[in-house]
């Protein structure tokens, strides 16, 4: 009898490992038009177990899925009907996260654009906002520049409409949020036209060394075509210095786009 379950399944993987599987990321691509509960087979022929995947939507936007395996029994028109009800539950529970992530966005965009721009004078002014925030000045910073590649040519070739490219926005930003968070380093970022502006804090010299090659690396898997030019500032403390900071990373980017192109 085949065992259903042999040791090193994909279920024992961590999550990352499990949506980096061929299989997975295959089936994940050819979901993204359903709406519906689909039954896909096992993921390699060691494996005896279908799955049920449900897609979690928000309106037309794939917020996500949920993977059922059927270890025991076939699911059932009722278990459809049941994982359908969880997953719009699911999507209301993650549409809420991501307005309150996003209003959150906005009030760091502003501030951060008032630092950047002049449009904050007062010293304690912008030590209020700064504290309201979370942002530190005795803490070492680092300011960034990150633009998308020839952002107009990936769009004519995905045939991208406006809510893809502000999801693409969106997931760079939650990618920045992961790939720091688990250093114990915080972003906040705003936009300047097709540009992301992220001031990471607190650093070191070597920060962006390792963090934005994952970056890199994690925004390359997820949009395949897609690529990011960075600048970075040197590592400073004050926050009349970010401004400053801010300048030496668009001359970075700048530079590195001529020497690079």
């Amino acid at each position: 009898m085949t065992d259903p379950n042999p040791p090193g399944g994909w279920w024992e993987r961590k999550p990352e490992r499990f949506l980096d599987h061929p299989t997975i990321r295959k089936e994940i691509l050819q979901l993204t038009s359903d709406k519906k509960p689909s039954r896909l087979g096992p993921v390699t022929e060691l494996e005896t177990m279908s799955r049920v995947v449900v897609p979690v939507m928000a309106g037309t936007e794939h917020l996500g899925y949920v993977f059922v395996l059927e270890v025991e029994r076939e699911l059932q028109e009722q278990d459809f009907v049941t994982l359908e009800q969880a997953a719009t539950i699911i999507a209301l529970e993650m549409s809420k996260n991501i307005a309150i992530l996003e209003a959150r966005r906005r009030v760091e965009g502003n501030f951060l654009d008032d630092l950047f721009f002049g449009q904050i004078e007062s010293e304690d002014m912008i030590s209020r906002r700064a504290a309201y925030l979370g942002l530190d000045p005795d803490l070492s910073s680092m300011v960034a520049v990150v633009d998308i590649d020839r952002l107009e040519e990936y769009i004519r070739h995905q045939k991208a409409n406006e809510g893809s490219i502000q999801k693409i926005r969106r997931d760079i930003r939650d990618l920045i949020a992961a790939v720091v968070a688990d250093r114990g380093v915080r972003a906040f970022m705003t936009e300047a036209g097709d540009s992301l502006i992220v001031v990471f804090q607190p650093v070191d010299s070597s920060f962006h060394e390792e963090i934005l090659e994952e970056l890199l690396n994690r925004v390359s898997k997820k949009h395949q075509g897609l690529s990011l030019s960075i600048g970075v500032s040197p590592v400073t403390k004050g926050f009349r210095n970010l401004t400053l900071s801010f300048t030496k990373a668009k001359q970075s980017l700048l530079l590195g786009k001529k020497i690079f192109p």
